[in-house]
């Protein structure tokens, strides 16, 4: 599940923008700023609060893979749409 939150997220919040900016894109500091804030909110702050989340080194690690192979992905798909368009 922990490996798969970060890639959802971020594409929610990627549909979400490109309502308003079509070619809109994640840059690398979006997505670890969004990897280091759910890390911050339910490995730090909502662990001690509620007994159903607890802290653990290894749901940060997939968190981040998460976010890094969301990133690749889309770096695939700008790749791709970059050779597909016709210079001017």
């Amino acid at each position: 599940m922990d490996l798969l939150c970060m890639p959802v997220i971020c594409g929610l919040v990627l549909f979400i923008i490109r309502f308003f900016v079509e070619d809109f894109y994640l840059t690398k500091w979006h997505v670890i700023s969004l990897t280091i804030m759910y890390a911050i909110y339910f490995e730090v702050i909502m662990s001690p609060i509620s007994e159903r989340y607890t802290a653990d080194v290894w749901d940060v690690v997939m968190y981040a893979i998460g976010s890094f192979l969301f990133y690749q992905v889309q770096r695939i798909e700008l790749k791709n749409l970059a050779q597909k368009k016709p210079l001017p």
